[in-house]
């Protein structure tokens, strides 16, 4: 499988320099998760992914939970050119929390 910063790097130019910056802080934040936690990043699996978020939001603002969602859902989309198993309606409590 590609390197995930090298896909992310496809998106360049398409988004703000912040928000790059972000995604990539959150990417590498599940992966150093999926390190210490012995599972395989890329594919991920539903449980993984929100395993990953029951963690995160543990001591993380609910935005960040949200924005890492939605990381993890583009770096998958560009990896396999779908991520139906990161839906909308994934965790609910924890994406859609109130700021």
């Amino acid at each position: 499988m590609q390197n995930w910063k090298t896909a992310l790097k496809t998106l360049d130019g398409a988004y703000a320099d912040a928000t790059m910056r972000a995604y990539q802080a959150d990417i590498q934040a599940y992966v150093a998760w999926c390190e210490d936690t012995q599972n395989t990043p890329f594919p991920t699996t539903t449980s993984q992914v929100c395993a990953f978020l029951e963690d995160e939001a543990r001591d993380k603002a609910p935005s960040t939970v949200r924005r890492r969602l939605y990381a993890l859902r583009k770096i998958h989309s560009l990896f396999l050119k779908t991520c139906s198993f990161l839906s909308r309606g994934l965790y609910p409590h924890l994406v859609d929390a109130p700021h």
